[in-house]
């Protein structure tokens, strides 16, 4: 066997490799903002778009609690961005986004999963943070992001099209 035809051989096994079940797959759920919502007061954000759902089976979403539902067991990377923006800029506010999950026994936030905003007091002021983490999550654990503005007595809008939650099953875990 030459040279050439054992490199051909080898592609071949790593291209076979790639035609996994969907089950073995690492999955993407993709969710996005449309429309800006104003807050003042703690408030689940309703990520509206589902720009992609690789696992329909994996993932599901309620739109109306804006909940992210996971239906198997496994080690999953999460980001989430956002991008807030204050009405009148009356004065100087804070904001923060976070990620909690609910295991069955209430939501409750995520340790190191949020992440902080400055807006001086200026009209339209726009500020932006992300965050991940991965988690071990298991069949039937749920998802949500929360925004609040925690200093300032302005009304704040997380920008339309200006927020994303991503999440990828990184290692599947069957029935553990």
């Amino acid at each position: 066997m030459t040279v050439a035809q054992l490199r051909n051989d080898e592609m071949v096994a790593l291209l076979r490799a790639d035609l996994l079940p969907a089950s073995d797959r690492n999955v993407c759920l993709s969710l996005a903002d449309m429309g800006g919502n104003s807050f003042t007061a703690e408030e689940t954000h309703p990520l509206s778009d589902v720009r992609f759902n690789g696992a329909p089976t994996l993932y599901g979403y309620n739109a109306g609690s804006g909940e992210i539902t996971v239906n198997e067991p496994g080690i999953y990377w999460i980001q989430f961005a956002g991008t807030i923006q204050n009405s009148t800029g009356a004065a100087a506010a804070e904001a923060g986004m976070w990620l909690q999950a609910d295991a069955g026994s209430g939501f409750a936030t995520v340790v190191g999963a949020s992440f902080s905003v400055y807006l001086p007091a200026a009209a339209n002021w726009r500020a932006s943070g992300s965050r991940s983490v991965i988690l071990r999550l298991g069949a039937g654990h749920k998802l949500r992001l929360r925004v609040a503005r925690t200093q300032g007595t302005d009304t704040l809008a997380v920008v339309a099209q200006g927020s994303t939650l991503e999440i990828v099953r990184l290692i599947g875990l069957g029935s553990a």
